[in-house]
């Protein structure tokens, strides 16, 4: 077996609890609520299969769910961003990155952020697709869905940076 699965673990746990009791009481200027557990999905290999991820995220989108008291909305969004992962990886991977790598910024560099960009960018989509909450105005929806998105964004990225430089110190001095 891979010996990331525990390290996946802790850091899911962990991002599931800064998600529920952090983020989700956040609403920046009642427009942007961060949803920083898409950032898991960073944490597995680049040759993960959609299967294997949609399962995992699954059971992530369950529990947050229970937790949120978020019936099917999390689970739903994060399954089909889990299961559409792998795809977005091709678009970033090159024939030198070593794909059975996680896909951090000691990695793939710039593409590490890429990635997270578009995972987020799926994920955020989803989510204002399936919620109930999106008024009638098309401009209101248009700012809570780019705030949120660039919200979520920041903090992950600085997160992955942080989880980088902590979990996976760069060998070179």
């Amino acid at each position: 077996m891979n010996n990331s699965y525990p390290r996946v673990i802790i850091l899911s746990i962990l991002l599931i609890a800064l998600q529920v009791w952090v983020f989700n009481p956040v609403s920046l200027f009642r427009v942007a609520t961060p949803l920083v557990y898409p950032l898991i999905l960073s944490f597995f290999p680049m040759d993960k299969k959609p299967g294997e991820l949609m399962i995992f995220g699954f059971v992530i989108g369950m529990i947050i769910d229970y937790l949120a008291f978020t019936p099917g909305l999390n689970t739903s969004a994060f399954t089909l961003t889990a299961f559409i992962r792998p795809y977005l990886v091709k678009t970033i991977a090159n024939a030198q990155d070593k794909i059975e790598q996680v896909p951090l910024p000691s990695v793939i560099e710039g593409g590490a952020f890429a990635l997270l960009l578009e995972v987020f960018c799926v994920h955020h989509l989803l989510m204002y697709l399936l919620s109930f909450t999106i008024s009638v105005r098309i401009v209101d929806t248009l700012i809570h869905f780019g705030a949120g998105l660039a919200l979520s964004f920041l903090i992950a990225a600085i997160m992955l940076y942080t989880l980088n430089i902590r979990i996976y110190p760069n060998k070179h001095g």
